[in-house]
């Protein structure tokens, strides 16, 4: 493939490829998970594409010096508009994780206060103070996956 040629394909793979992770940050931001999960196979298809177009790039150690100063900075542009998306979406991922970590702890914390003993009350008539008593053992039948 000519050196032109081969940075044709690399900065239209960064662009795909860029473009993904902008829509997925986009989505993750929004909270559109059911559109998150419909760009996975855009997101690996667009991934390999560009892994596939660097690794061709590399074969030869003089692929790309023949190219003209315009299509460096065209290379150059794409590079930093990948990474920059990039990072965009890293902070989408990890803002999007940290909400439904707080969301399971919320879950989880609410369930705990809605336990009810199987003992409402004392013999006196006074309302049970669980904090007073020893655990009996009357967990509900919920559990959460640390993972979420």
């Amino acid at each position: 493939m000519a050196p032109g040629e081969m940075t044709r394909e690399i900065v239209a793979a960064s662009r795909s490829l860029a473009a993904v992770l902008d829509e997925e940050s986009a989505a993750l931001t929004e909270a559109r998970f059911p559109r998150v999960a419909e760009l996975l196979d855009a997101k690996e298809s667009a991934t390999v594409r560009y892994e596939e177009t660097i690794r061709m790039a590399g074969v030869g150690p003089d692929t790309l010096t023949g190219i003209t100063l315009a299509e460096r900075s065209n290379l150059a542009t794409a590079k930093a508009d990948l990474d920059r998306a990039a990072a965009r979406n890293v902070n989408a991922l990890r803002a999007a994780m940290e909400m439904n970590r707080r969301l399971v702890q919320t879950i989880a914390a609410s369930i705990d206060r809605q336990r009810v003993s199987a003992s409402g009350y004392t013999k006196t008539g006074a309302a049970f103070d669980r904090s007073q008593a020893q655990s009996t053992g009357d967990i509900l039948p919920v559990s959460l996956n640390r993972t979420l």
